[in-house]
């Protein structure tokens, strides 16, 4: 069974426009480039998806924050 996310399809044509991920992305479509594999069209640095700048990257970093501050909360009580 295969699952695909419309949101991620999105970031394939997002990284040709990124001002940080375009020139990484270029490279990757030539072969391996450093840590940037290209995997299915998505773009990883060693094994994390790159996320480029748009508004899912910043309600990821936000819920990541929070979520481990909410957690760091519940340990000190």
């Amino acid at each position: 069974m295969q699952v695909k996310v419309v949101v991620f399809e999105v970031l394939k044509e997002l990284y040709v426009v990124d001002p940080f991920f375009h020139e990484i992305r270029e490279e990757c479509s030539k072969g391996p480039f450093n840590q940037f594999p290209l995997l299915d069209g998505f773009l990883f640095k060693d094994n994390q998806l790159c996320i480029p700048e748009l508004s899912l990257r910043q309600a990821i970093i936000k819920e990541t924050y929070e979520g481990l501050s909410g957690h760091l909360d519940e340990i000190k009580r």
